[in-house]
């Protein structure tokens, strides 16, 4: 044989074991390819091949599946990438992301034991059901959860619209399709069966199941009653339609008091409404859809920041606050708000979403280390490792944004505007919770937390740039925002959860705000501290009133993040530099301290100093904190953060 053919032949075989290197364009560098809102199909599914450019090593070939990296995570590792090289192959797309022989083989491992299960329970807990997928492709004894069966569904629904791209055989098509339709008509799923109140699971197969087999039965009635029971039940929304992630609680449990994360992923619930009414769905009636719509208000409003990050505070407390893989399972939330104009109380809301999930891609691209395709971002946002992630979670967390930024595509979204949203909040009057976001900052007031965290009070509980930049994510002690008072009770701080009360002015309903302002009064047997808290597009205003009852020494705290340095800058223009353990400054023609990424203005104190900091948990990366210490007989101060 000649060595031409036998080179022919070599190269026949590796592109039959890799059917992509036959699809793909030249491995463009690897460089940032998000780009500002609104992002196109395009820039999705560029960014959908940097991702795979990482995972792409954790192909496992003898397996014919991809490696998580741990146990529990394999199913739902693998059924996002499907999702991503199905929907690449839908679109007739060319990079990293589209693998149609790889998809193939995922479709294959979904549909046949192990992973898809028929067995009896065993030892298997709560959530068994039979049939339904295992958490692991080739774990026979893997545990289950009601949110494996539904990502693969959607896995399974992405290579099915894209089954002539992919040459699905037709055995394969019915197999796949009665996989998912019998999962979706087992008693654990149907009418009225719903794990705690999250609807999304339930939605998500019933539409999955719908779009395959044609039959409208489970969107008609099921998915109707669903809907409706939630909406209806006053254990699931409070009365600012904040969620309660444990409905069978009574409303003031800590896990109760909200959670940003599990609000958005049972938003995704509403993405079936449309195609459930195309299918014959009885509509909701008035009422109840005005429910919904308000909840989507409060959604939209009360948990993202303009940089497409949560403004995240969760009854479930830090160990499930800041999971990164959590974060891009919640941005399912924005991507249904882009979608669902029905439930939009205002037309500009779907614009809007669009704009902070194309924010989103970008806060997780800037995670990437460019060039290095075999390093992936920290599971844990922002360095919050309140809890011990593994391989597995950092993998799921990646492969999760790739999935996200898929179903952009298949939504849609490429094709549309995305503007820049105006400054907006969200108040909860009930838990004392005030939300705000600007394209300059992100913050949150957090008066209540029941114990669920260990930070909160009547100051900003954190301080974020446009960008998603943590200035201060939920420092306490030293680390937090607010007054710090030294009296003969003991130490007092005005960021104290769960005492003292905050007060919107002119109270209204979540939304767009130009000028935000909120009273607060926090008292012991030293003094009583009232104050007013403004919020503007560019800066925070305090003014705080001090009635003091006895002597007292009062610090004004102003917390920096871990590369920042803290300057005085006099009116001559001079500048001073603070350091910790050094002696602190005489504020007298001292006209503004530099903190870093922001700026602060202080009328009324006396001398400033640095503060030396420690790690904490909720703030993980802390710089040195400005400390503004006030005359003894001084009773009002006030401060401008402006944030650069």
């Amino acid at each position: 044989m000649s060595s031409t053919r036998r080179t022919f032949l070599a190269a026949a075989a590796v592109a039959a074991a890799n059917p992509r290197l036959s699809l793909a364009a030249p491995r463009p560098p690897d460089v940032p390819v998000v780009t500002a809102p609104p992002l196109t199909d395009r820039e999705y599914l560029l960014l959908a091949d940097r991702i795979m450019d990482r995972l792409n090593h954790t192909w496992v070939r003898h397996k014919q599946a991809y490696s998580a990296g741990s146990l529990e995570v394999g199913t739902i590792y693998n059924a996002a990438i499907l999702t991503v090289h199905a929907t690449a192959a839908e679109q007739g797309h060319k990079g990293r992301s589209r693998n149609d022989g790889r998809a193939r083989a995922l479709v294959q491992q979904l549909i046949e034991k192990p992973a898809f299960f028929t067995g009896p329970r065993g030892r298997r807990d709560k959530m068994f059901h039979s049939p339904g997928w295992l958490a692991d492709l080739d774990r026979a004894n893997a545990s289950q959860d009601k949110s494996i069966d539904p990502k693969v569904a959607e896995g399974l629904v992405a290579a099915w619209r894209a089954r002539e791209a992919l040459q699905l055989d037709q055995q394969t098509i019915e197999r796949l399709t009665f996989c998912v339709d019998r999962v979706a008509r087992d008693s654990f799923f149907r009418y009225p069966n719903v794990r705690l109140n999250q609807i999304n699971w339930n939605a998500e197969l019933y539409l999955a199941a719908a779009t395959l087999t044609g039959d409208p039965e489970l969107l008609r009635r099921d998915y109707r009653r669903q809907l409706r029971r939630f909406i209806r039940s006053k254990r699931n929304l409070g009365p600012s339609f904040r969620f309660n992630y444990l409905p069978h609680f009574p409303a003031d449990d800590p896990t109760n008091l909200d959670s940003a994360e599990y609000a958005n992923i049972t938003l995704h619930a509403l993405l079936a409404y449309e195609p459930a009414l195309q299918a014959g769905m009885t509509p909701l009636p008035p009422h109840e859809v005005a429910r919904l719509r308000a909840w989507v208000r409060r959604c939209l409003f009360g948990y993202w920041l303009h940089s497409g990050m949560l403004n995240w505070d969760t009854g479930l407390g830090v160990a499930r606050w800041m999971k990164a893989k959590t974060w891009a399972y919640a941005l399912q939330g924005l991507l249904t708000i882009a979608s669902a104009p029905r439930f939009h109380e205002d037309p500009r809301y779907g614009g809007w979403a669009k704009h902070l999930f194309d924010r989103s891609l970008a806060l997780y691209e800037a995670m990437l280390v460019d060039g290095d395709t075999r390093a992936y971002p920290s599971p844990h946002l922002y360095g919050a490792t309140t809890k011990h992630q593994s391989a597995g979670d950092r993998r799921v967390f990646s492969a999760r944004m790739a999935a996200n930024a898929a179903r952009a595509v298949t939504l849609g979204l490429g094709d549309r505007p995305a503007p820049e949203p105006p400054p907006f909040f969200a108040y909860d009057s009930d838990i004392g919770r005030l939300a705000v976001s600007t394209p300059r900052y992100g913050t949150a007031i957090v008066a209540s937390s029941r114990g669920a965290f260990p930070y909160g009070g009547l100051e900003p509980a954190r301080l974020l740039t446009g960008a998603g930049a943590p200035i201060s994510l939920g420092g306490r002690g030293d680390q937090a925002f607010g007054l710090l008072v030294r009296g003969p009770a003991g130490r007092f701080a005005t960021q104290t959860a769960d005492r003292g009360e905050l007060r919107l002015v002119e109270p209204r309903r979540p939304g767009p705000f130009e000028d935000l302002r909120a009273t607060t009064r926090i008292a012991n047997a030293d003094v009583t501290v009232s104050a007013t808290h403004r919020f503007t597009a560019t800066a925070i205003e305090t003014a705080w009133t001090i009635a003091r009852k006895r002597a007292v020494t009062i610090d004004a705290q102003f917390p920096t993040a871990h590369d920042a340095t803290i300057e005085a800058v006099h009116a001559d223009g001079r500048v001073t530099p603070l350091r910790p353990g050094q002696p602190g400054i005489k504020l007298d023609g001292v006209v503004r301290l530099d903190c870093g990424a922001y700026t602060v203005t202080v009328s009324g104190g006396a001398s400033a100093r640095a503060l030396r900091t420690s790690p904490q948990a909720t703030n993980p990366r802390p710089g040195p904190t400005l400390a503004v210490r006030l005359a003894r007989t001084t009773t009002r101060l006030s401060a401008r953060i402006v944030v650069r």
